[in-house]
């Protein structure tokens, strides 16, 4: 027998060549490099909704409870650890102006879970009652209306603010605002945030 002749196969080009490869990186980084600022104002706008819808909803649980339970409530917030928190609690009394939103109250949670500590409240537009620093909050009557003896010199609307922990600008700013001493809430974006 003869011996097998190996057959010589073809050799292969395939692949990519360094250049190829290089030019495919360009593009690539040119279209991220266009793409994340975008993203990035789409992320801090859901966030500064959430956090503006999660305010809305604390307050309106405060001021249901008030003319539910036929007893003060209020409506508070805080910065702890970096993260805003939020937390609606009645008054056992008005004579306790401790109680006032207390640091150690139980019951304190995250406005908007996870990403609390994106979100910054916007202490110069923000026009609630404060007790402390980085805690605010707005009261409400046995009978849901803003406890305007309480409230005393702060001017009605008064409002809460949120803005990006990076990126602020007046145009992402949001807030809530408890406009009339009937209690009625709105929602504010942007400029009109500004007291």
């Amino acid at each position: 027998m003869a011996p097998l002749t190996q057959q010589k196969q073809p050799q292969s080009n395939s692949g990519f060549t360094l250049l190829e490869v290089l030019v495919a990186l360009a593009i690539i980084a040119a279209l991220v490099a266009i793409v994340a600022p975008g993203w990035l104002g789409l992320l801090n706008r859901q966030r500064m909704n959430t956090a503006q819808n999660a305010a809305l909803a604390v307050i309106r649980e405060a001021q249901a409870n008030a003319k539910r339970q036929n007893r003060q409530w209020q409506a508070c917030f805080r910065v702890a650890d970096d993260r805003v928190q939020s937390l609606a609690q009645a008054l056992p009394s008005r004579s306790t102006p401790t109680s006032f939103c207390a640091t150690d109250a139980p019951g304190w949670e995250d406005l908007i879970g996870g990403e609390s500590d994106q979100v910054a409240i916007n202490t110069a537009t923000t026009s609630f009652l404060t007790n402390g620093p980085g805690v605010y909050y707005v009261p409400f009557r046995f009978d849901g209306l803003i406890d305007d003896e309480r409230l005393g010199a702060a001017s009605v609307p008064t409002r809460i603010s949120f803005q990006p922990r990076e990126g602020a600008t007046p145009a992402n700013q949001r807030c809530v605002a408890v406009a009339t001493l009937l209690g009625a809430i709105r929602t504010e974006r942007g400029p009109a945030c500004n007291l």
